[in-house]
């Protein structure tokens, strides 16, 4: 009988998604579906903040995630600043990440100004027709746009990868 190898750790795991994602994102931009490689670029960059997350020992949201105690049971994570109290598992693990993240890191700098960009309405425009603004995925986003989001979240990826051991 032989035993299950042992298993990658969690923040090699994030990290090697991260850079699936962004290979992913090169190829669909190479081939003209900058929706697509926008799409892929917001999972390389949500990978990414996950891994330093998982480095430095918490669990990545939706993983973690406790209830308070009576009849107003509200959902939270934990992190080193206290409880986290947000429904969105994108925004916790924003909020995480910035309290576990070195901030005197290169990729802190790329991270700030990512987050400002790459929100779940970003990520919802490069799947599903806007019929607030009569928009389709691929009018929303041109090449030009994608490729400097790509190159920014491949920094932060490259920048990342000294956090992961």
């Amino acid at each position: 009988m032989t035993t299950a190898p042992p298993s990658l750790r969690q923040d090699r795991k994030w990290y090697g998604l991260s850079l699936r994602h962004l290979r992913m994102s090169l190829r669909l931009l190479r081939r003209g579906f900058a929706d697509g490689s926008y799409f892929h670029a917001y999972h390389a960059f949500e990978c990414a903040v996950s891994a330093v997350i998982a480095a430095k020992g918490f669990p990545v949201p939706p993983d973690g995630k406790a209830y308070t105690k009576g009849a107003g049971r509200k959902g939270y994570y934990n992190g080193p600043g206290g409880p986290i109290y947000e429904a969105s598992t994108h925004k916790s693990r924003l909020i995480l990440f910035d309290q576990v993240a070195d901030r005197s890191k290169p990729y802190y700098g790329t991270y700030s100004t990512l987050k400002r960009i790459l929100t779940n309405k970003v990520r919802s425009d490069t799947l599903y027709y806007d019929s607030v603004n009569d928009l389709l995925p691929w009018q929303h986003f041109n090449h030009s746009l994608t490729q400097g989001l790509y190159q920014q979240v491949r920094s932060m990826v490259s920048e990342v990868r000294e956090e992961i051991p």
